[in-house]
């Protein structure tokens, strides 16, 4: 089996990134390259030391380091044992997601998404699976564009189960990669599958609402604001008012308090021009909070995850009303 060992020259930390399942990975995705598979893992694994080493090695004799190892397989038990019982009988079934299996591709840097995917999925028959993906902290477009090579091994991370929906989880990445990108990325490894995002649920979203002129809230630099809008209109929004916090640091945004982001939405939702709102990027947290906003707004709010979340239940087969929610979930696709 081979096996990636990470090395801080400097300290002399090691960390071991076993791929004993990229063989069986491999039969999975076929279209999945070994670099596929390990770059996610390598990425983040070298982001956290200042002088490497990286050595590959075939190690069919595996164990790991610290007060218990194993030097020779050992193939039968002593006599200590009351009970050594073997071959016990079982019964299997469908799994978890009976009902939909839906695969999640997160950011590194995300500390909100997991938390509000919880929140707005129903508790029974749907399996949420997840896998993280490399990203920077800082969110800069030609960030954003380096995800586009990490997708298809971050895909290759998932368990093998026969997916209804696979979402990636970032909205400013999907309009600098583009979506249909994103979903060609994905099908590399699982071709065929559903693929959605936050703007193309987004745009699904504010159709099943009913509403064409929106509020946006981000928390992005000007830069990213000015091509964010520029993008959604050209996709056919009509984006009469915006609003934002300016954090370019996405470790700061999953920390911008659901207060503030409800002060800000009434804000800027106040406005004549608008007739919902949507809150741009999957670190701010909105879904714990929107029912409550659109009662004293009195207009229609989703944001990047509550959007993402919906459209994947929707197109995933779950088609019923979720009460509590938010408008968004008593509405069909």
């Amino acid at each position: 089996m081979a096996v990636v060992s990470i090395v801080d020259n400097s300290t002399g930390r090691r960390r071991p990134l076993s791929t004993a399942h990229g063989s069986a990975t491999k039969k999975l995705y076929p279209g999945l390259k070994f670099g596929h598979f390990l770059g996610p893992y390598l990425h983040g694994a070298l982001d956290s030391f200042s002088d490497v080493a990286v050595s590959i090695v075939d190690n069919s004799d595996w164990h790991q380091e610290g007060d218990c190892t194993m030097d020779a397989p050992v193939t039968r038990s002593d006599d200590t044992l009351v009970l050594d019982k073997e071959h016990i009988p079982f019964k299997t079934d469908d799994g978890i997601g009976t009902r939909a299996n839906l695969g999640l591709l997160v950011l590194r840097t995300d500390q909100t998404i997991e938390d509000e995917f919880r929140y707005t999925l129903p508790a029974c028959d749907i399996a949420l699976y997840e896998a993280r993906l490399y990203s920077d902290v800082e969110i800069t477009p030609e960030n954003l564009m380096k995800m586009s090579a990490v997708i298809p091994g971050t895909v290759g991370l998932l368990p093998d189960v026969k997916f209804d929906v696979i979402g990636f989880a970032c909205t400013s990445g999907a309009l600098v990669i583009g979506e249909d990108k994103v979903a060609a990325r994905v099908h590399e490894v699982l071709l065929g599958v559903q693929v959605t995002n936050p703007v193309t649920a987004a745009r699904a979203a504010l159709k099943a609402l009913g509403v064409s002129r929106i509020a946006v809230l981000t928390p992005y630099l000007a830069k990213i604001n000015h091509s964010l809008r520029a993008s959604l209109m050209a996709r056919g929004m009509d984006i009469p008012v915006m609003g934002s916090f300016n954090e370019a640091d996405d470790n700061v945004v999953a920390r911008i308090t659901p207060a503030s982001v409800k002060q800000a939405i009434l804000e800027i939702g106040a406005s004549s021009e608008c007739e919902a709102v949507f809150v741009s990027c999957t670190s701010m947290r909105v879904a714990r909070i929107i029912e409550e906003v659109e009662k004293e707004l009195k207009k229609p709010v989703t944001s990047s995850n509550h959007a993402l979340a919906w459209h994947m239940l929707r197109l995933g087969g779950i088609g019923e009303q979720i009460a509590g929610k938010g408008e968004l979930f008593r509405r069909s696709l």
